[in-house]
């Protein structure tokens, strides 16, 4: 039987991961039980989202087929940009990219601020496809359990409004977050940071648990927003990570 994906759209936030988690939680989005088979790698595209359990499906490690470069960390995820191939840029070609980029990657480099939330701090060691695909991932502890977010899109596509995140969908952005699914989690940036709206109204909470909610929020912000790092444009923690072992 063919891989339905999860979600078709744009995961922009922590709070638009978590609500894909509740849905599926729910029953109301399907999670996956496999990996891609070779023939179905294909239906990856901009917008397609997976999310599947480590002991529900076996998967321990992605894979679709795609040339990646290393992660970088963009806030709560990881971020990786599809290559042209594997070539690591030598030094003479790596100084030549650097002046010519202006011209055949222009856009890349004059980036705004929203721009820069979708690629990160991915530099040109790398020779990225033009035009190709940007992996977004998160993951997250539940019940002992490892659960996964695997999310695709093009730049292109999200400053063009083609793909909707889930908070601007009625069915999704209804449901309501179990307190358990927040309160496992050790995020990198708070959603208090990164979400205007104050996120107890996502939250399904009593009053037993609506005081250390709060009280873990208040501790996360404090410790969060005086971190060095914390990019002061996107509200996002930035930071180069060493190379990471390739997924294929």
């Amino acid at each position: 039987m063919p891989i339905t994906e999860t979600f078709h759209g744009f995961i922009e936030t922590t709070t638009d991961t978590l609500l894909i988690f509740e849905a599926c939680r729910q029953g109301i989005l399907p999670k996956i039980n496999r990996r891609l088979q070779e023939r179905e790698r294909g239906a990856v595209k901009s917008g397609t989202v997976f999310v599947f359990d480590e002991k529900e499906s076996g998967i321990k490690r992605w894979t679709d087929g795609l040339v990646w470069s290393p992660s970088r960390i963009l806030g709560n995820f990881l971020i990786y940009r599809e290559l042209d191939g594997r070539e690591l840029l030598d030094e003479k070609a790596s100084n030549l990219s650097s002046m010519s980029n202006n011209r055949l990657y222009a856009d890349e480099y004059k980036t705004s601020d929203r721009e820069r939330a979708l690629v990160g701090s991915l530099t040109d060691t790398y020779k990225f496809k033009k035009g190709g695909l940007i992996k977004k991932t998160l993951s997250i502890q539940v019940n002992g359990s490892s659960q996964h977010l695997i999310s695709y899109y093009t730049k292109e596509d999200v400053l063009n409004g083609k793909l909707a995140t889930p908070s601007s969908i009625p069915e999704i952005a209804s449901v309501q977050i179990s307190p358990d699914l927040f309160m496992q989690q050790n995020f990198r940036i708070p959603l208090s940071l990164e979400y205007p709206e104050p996120f107890n109204k996502r939250l399904s909470i009593s009053s037993n648990d609506s005081s250390a909610v709060s009280r873990r929020r208040s501790s996360v912000f404090y410790m969060e927003s005086s971190h060095p790092y914390m990019d002061a444009y996107s509200g996002c923690m930035i930071i180069r990570e060493d190379v990471c072992p390739q997924e294929t």
